[in-house]
């Protein structure tokens, strides 16, 4: 029946030519058989479907083990790319040696130079463009937010019974809200000499300690931070106590009761810095990193793989993102530490011992003037002030420290 046509087909499927061996022959098939046939045909095509792609899929494997295998393998490996390998380490190496060269060679011409020269200048600059650029910052930050420090301190130092800080006597609420910015940019400047200094070494020994190199990035910023907080309160407090007597017009003041001001202050200072930097840093670790922390309760990882995905997840965040969790962490640090700042300002502006201590400062501010007194007085303008700077910093400082490297690296 097949062979029965008058044409020979060589390059056609086993059905498309028994198709057409039924036309040319004039042989009408009944509509089963004709349906029978086309399943036949379908069924036919499926399965050469699913064997050619069984083929490529193991074609595949194999071309796959073959590169696996070319790439381990230092025979097939292309001597052009092992050369060019070789030459990118001696380059890479090159280039280290001038740095450490060149780095040596400042090292002792900063040496040689007098610490007022410009070379040592230059040298120690380059060296510390973070302290630089985070400095500057906050000293021009500082020419615009100011006045809401001022405001703070003059609410806080009030007291509507009694005229303990000379408020009503000197007249306060008409002199300038600038007045004692000299002492407050004395008080940035070494402070974050200290701070930074300390925060930077203090980071260096904790990555390079075999007990605390696998410490999270967490602990590690706290440790450094919080050490810097301490170190530098004793230099920058002189300066605040100072600052805060000029803010209410006191500009004679004695040295005695200068000293006493500062002995008495420092304790809630202390207070007040360590609280607003744990409760910022928790929060904003917290808020910030929700999500981090929620894959790593799911699926636990080792340290190098949760330190690379905390990296890519950082780079993930968005800028609304950064700034909401700014708001909430700063406004959380504000309102726990906001007690111990308000029982500072009245140890250090009160012209008569009306508060012996920190104690009895909290105890008196919570009898005579009440709880709004003691948690909230001044807190809008504290609040308004820090997010003010830190939405400056987080907008700026990326400029500030590239316009320092530029310049002098």
């Amino acid at each position: 029946f097949f062979f029965s046509s008058r044409r020979r087909h060589t390059r056609c499927s086993g059905v498309s030519w028994a198709r057409r061996c039924v036309q040319e022959t004039d042989l009408k098939m009944s509509s089963d058989e004709r349906s029978s046939l086309q399943t036949k045909d379908m069924v036919l095509s499926d399965e050469t479907d699913e064997v050619s792609q069984k083929i490529e899929e193991n074609l595949m494997e194999k071309h796959m083990r073959l590169k696996r295998a070319a790439t381990k393998s230092f025979i097939l490996n292309d001597p052009n790319r092992q050369r060019s390998n070789q030459q990118d380490q001696k380059d890479d190496l090159t280039k280290f040696i001038e740095a450490a060269r060149q780095e040596e060679m400042e090292k002792q011409i900063a040496k040689e130079s007098s610490i007022y020269s410009t070379t040592f200048m230059k040298y120690f600059i380059s060296r510390n463009t973070n302290l630089f650029s985070i400095t500057m910052l906050e000293l021009v930050s500082n020419m615009v937010s100011y006045p809401l420090h001022t405001i703070k301190t003059r609410i806080q130092a009030k007291h509507f019974q009694e005229d303990v800080a000379f408020f009503l006597r000197n007249k306060v609420d008409k002199y300038s809200m600038y007045t004692g910015i000299s002492q407050h940019f004395l008080a940035i400047i070494m402070g974050n000499l200290v701070t930074i200094t300390t925060t930077k070494y203090m980071s260096a020994y904790l990555n390079s300690d075999p007990n605390t190199k696998n410490m999270s990035a967490f602990k590690k910023n706290m440790i450094s931070f919080v050490s810097g907080d301490i170190l530098s309160l004793p230099i920058r407090i002189s300066f605040e106590v100072r600052r805060t007597l000029l803010q209410l017009c006191n500009p004679k003041i004695e040295i005695g009761r200068y000293f006493k001001a500062i002995q008495k202050s420092f304790l809630p200072s202390l207070i007040r810095d360590l609280t607003f930097r744990f409760t910022f840093n928790c929060t904003n670790d917290l808020v910030l990193f929700q999500k981090y922390y929620v894959y790593l309760l799911k699926s636990p990882k080792q340290f190098a793989e949760r330190e690379t995905y905390k990296k890519d997840y950082i780079t993930s965040l968005s800028y609304n993102q950064k700034l909401t969790t700014l708001m909430i962490s700063t406004i959380m640090a504000v309102t726990l530490s906001m007690p111990f700042d308000i029982i500072s300002t009245k140890l250090i502006t009160q012209q008569y011992e009306k508060y012996t201590g920190i104690v009895n400062a909290y105890k008196t501010i919570l009898k005579e003037e009440g709880l709004p007194k003691l948690m909230f007085s001044g807190m809008w303008a504290r609040s308004t002030y820090l997010l003010t700077n830190g939405w400056l910093f987080m907008n700026f400082y990326p400029f500030f420290k590239d316009t320092f490297e530029e310049a002098f690296l």
